[in-house]
């Protein structure tokens, strides 16, 4: 793991001659809890912050996951904590099945879990599996909207990207 980190952060240092500056987004999806003992730590020796994508029912809850104290940690140091939604579930599956409301629940109840435990709702939802879907479905756009979300991760076309609520696919 450590050499993916030297190799990205090398990557990250040659901004220095490059005429426009690299912006890059490093996310850890799901609250282990190696993310506050060695990603977190890896990151901050180079002056770098995450963004930490966490399911909010499994922390404190699973062997291997945060502590919502560890998930306090992060923040306190710097790093982003996002809404990966409630329980993991495949949004996209559960819009497709009509079961938008229980789409809604796994966004909504996360962002509701991240404000009580930290003191402010979450600013980005990060779609389990990627699921564009959801957004090309729209319904997935309106529930982070309506969760008070301005922001979703996704993956489209074999690249990250970041996309704001209003996009239309």
């Amino acid at each position: 793991m450590k050499r993916v980190f030297f190799a990205l952060l090398s990557l990250l240092s040659a901004e220095a001659v490059i005429a426009e500056p690299i912006k890059v987004a490093l996310t850890f999806d799901d609250g282990y809890d190696h993310h506050l003992t060695l990603v977190a730590p890896l990151l901050e020796k180079y002056g770098y912050r995450g963004a930490f994508n966490i399911v909010s029912e499994n922390i404190g809850n699973l062997a291997g996951r945060l502590s919502w104290d560890g998930v306090r940690e992060l923040k306190r140091r710097g790093h982003a904590v996002y809404n990966h939604s409630c329980t993991h579930a495949n949004l996209e599956r559960l819009i497709e099945a009509g079961r938008t409301n229980e789409a809604k629940r796994e966004i909504e109840a996360a962002s509701a879990s991240i404000a009580r435990e930290l003191g402010e709702a979450p600013k980005v939802f990060c779609f389990p599996y990627n699921a564009a879907g959801c957004v090309r479905a729209c319904a997935g756009c309106r529930h982070v909207a309506d969760a008070g979300e301005s922001r979703q991760f996704r993956r489209r076309d074999g690249a990250w990207r970041r996309g704001v609520t209003r996009w239309p696919y």
